[in-house]
C-alpha cells in the first residue's frame, strides 16, 4: 500500500481557496463599516440664555458694567457735591513783638472767609486766664462775611509778665451748615521759657 503525497499545486489551490475566502469576509465587514452611520459626538453649546431661568453671559457682563457705573457715580457725587462740615476761615496766629510789661499794645488780628458762601460770625470772644488781652469796639454781632472778605479784630495787650499766650475764640456758621464752627486764634506776646531750658537757655 502507497501513501500518495499531496502535491504542491493542491496545497497551493487549498491555500489559495483560504485566502480567498477571508479577502471575501474582509471586504464584506469593510463594506459593512462603511454603511453605518458616523459615530455620534457631543458638542458643547451655551444653552443658558434659552433655558428657562438661565442667564447668558452677555447679560451677566452688562449687569456687571451697569453696577461698576453706579458705583462709579456714587462715588462722584459724594467727592464732588460733598456737605459742608465746617467754617473756613483764614486766621494765622498772631504775636505781639516787642509788648513790655504794664504798657497797652494795640493790633489787629485779621480774618478771611475762604468759602464760596457767605458766612455769618455769631460771637467773637477772649479766651485768656491772665486778663492781658482784650477786645476792642469789635464789630456788633452777628455780622455776615461775603466770600473772600477780610475783617479785623481790635484788640489790646497790656502784659503783665514776661511772655504769655492767649487765644480768640469766633463762632461762625453758613446757611448749609447744621451746627455752629468755631475757629481759634492763637495770640502770643513776649518770650516763652523752654521746655529744653537745661538745653536751651
Amino acid at each position: 500500500m502507497t501513501n500518495e503525497q499531496p502535491s504542491t499545486i493542491q496545497i497551493s489551490s487549498r491555500l489559495l481557496t483560504k485566502l480567498r475566502g477571508a479577502i471575501a469576509s474582509a471586504l464584506v465587514l469593510a463594506l459593512l463599516l462603511t454603511a453605518l452611520p458616523p459615530p455620534a459626538s457631543a458638542k458643547w453649546q451655551d444653552l443658558s440664555g434659552t433655558l428657562p431661568g438661565g442667564v447668558s453671559k452677555g447679560v451677566v457682563i452688562g449687569v456687571g458694567a451697569a453696577a461698576a457705573g453706579l458705583v462709579g457715580l456714587l462715588i462722584y457725587y459724594k467727592v464732588h457735591h460733598k456737605g459742608i462740615t465746617k467754617v473756613k476761615l483764614d486766621a494765622p496766629a498772631v504775636r505781639f513783638d516787642g509788648a513790655v510789661s504794664g504798657q497797652p499794645t494795640k493790633q489787629s488780628v485779621p480774618v478771611t472767609n475762604l468759602m464760596s458762601e457767605p458766612v455769618t460770625v455769631k460771637a467773637v470772644s477772649v479766651e485768656d486766664t491772665s486778663g492781658a488781652l482784650a477786645i476792642d469796639a469789635a464789630r456788633q454781632v452777628p455780622f455776615t462775611l461775603a466770600p473772600g472778605e477780610k475783617f479785623e479784630i481790635p484788640v489790646t495787650l497790656t502784659a503783665n509778665n514776661a511772655g504769655g499766650k492767649a487765644h480768640l475764640r469766633i463762632v461762625a456758621t453758613t446757611e448749609k451748615l447744621n451746627k455752629d464752627g468755631v475757629k481759634v486764634i492763637e495770640v502770643s506776646y513776649g518770650h516763652h521759657k523752654s521746655k529744653l531750658k537745661k538745653l536751651i537757655p
